[in-house]
């Protein structure tokens, strides 16, 4: 199946509040916190001082990842990029961390990441979206480019799962 935000007709104002309410419910359950050991494993193994997100939607758990990974001593800059940027969670997210985070304000496909663009890539929540080829150009570009890789897929796709999404705003944090 295919998710409505995936299309490049739909409507942008109703995507940016899409990745917003992921980005909230994101850090307010701070669903990146298994994520922060295993990451920072993979940083320090790579000496990667610069993140590359890839499909970061609103911003998702990035500006709590980097103040978790600071926390563990790691001094890194993060750029956020998406097929469909949403610039104005994008900015939000630069201002908030004092230029710690930085973004593309260009479209930028997982499975073709322009050269300019190098470091530690990371995926949160979005490599599911992926059509077997894309998936497969997305690890490949990476290889290609001689760019560490990390895809993190917090939440199982189940039937409970999704309705339990479905339902979250009106269950309150």
């Amino acid at each position: 199946m295919f998710e409505l935000e995936d299309q490049s007709w739909f409507p942008t104002v109703i995507r940016d509040l899409a990745t917003d309410y992921i980005h909230f419910i994101e850090i307010t359950f701070r669903l990146h916190r298994p994520v922060v050991p295993l990451l920072a494993e993979a940083l320090r193994t790579t000496q990667s001082e610069h993140v590359i997100d890839l499909c970061s939607g609103g911003g998702g758990p990035i500006p709590a990842l980097q103040r978790a990974l600071a926390a563990e001593g790691l001094d890194l800059r993060f750029t956020l990029t998406d097929r469909f940027p949403n610039l104005p969670a994008f900015q939000r997210v630069e201002t908030t961390s004092h230029g710690r985070i930085t973004y593309a304000a260009h479209p930028v496909d997982a499975w073709a990441v322009p050269k300019d663009l190098k470091g530690f890539r990371t995926i949160f929540n979005s490599f599911h979206h992926f059509r077997p080829t894309d998936a497969k150009a997305t690890l490949r570009d990476a290889a290609e480019a001689e760019e560490p890789i990390s895809i993190f897929e917090i939440p199982e796709r189940s039937l409970l799962v999704i309705l339990a999404t479905l339902f979250t705003p009106l269950s309150g944090p």
